[in-house]
């Protein structure tokens, strides 16, 4: 079994975890991330502070319950990445 690690999860590290489940649907995934937030789309920010949208809206992909649990993650968050390790 293959184990998978991303580092920030923001959109792209959704999209990347959601790719790695559309080929591979038992491995462990990891996600590593400096806040508990779920994947938002910051370009939503302004709309979100001028009263437009609210706050949950941010959000395009739900909250990360649900995130965590759409793609069988492990999200390790207030984590920061020093250094990353790879077979040679």
């Amino acid at each position: 079994m293959a184990r998978y690690a991303i580092v920030g999860f923001g959109c792209t590290g959704y999209y990347g975890a959601k790719a790695i489940r559309e080929s591979d649907t038992i491995s462990e995934i990891v996600v590593f991330s400096e806040h508990g937030a779920a994947p938002y789309n910051p370009m939503l920010t302004t709309y979100y502070v001028s009263g437009k949208i609210p706050f949950d809206a941010q959000f395009p992909f739900g909250d990360m319950d649900k995130v965590k649990a759409e793609l069988n993650l492990t999200v390790r968050t207030d984590t920061k990445i020093k250094k990353v390790y790879g077979k040679e």
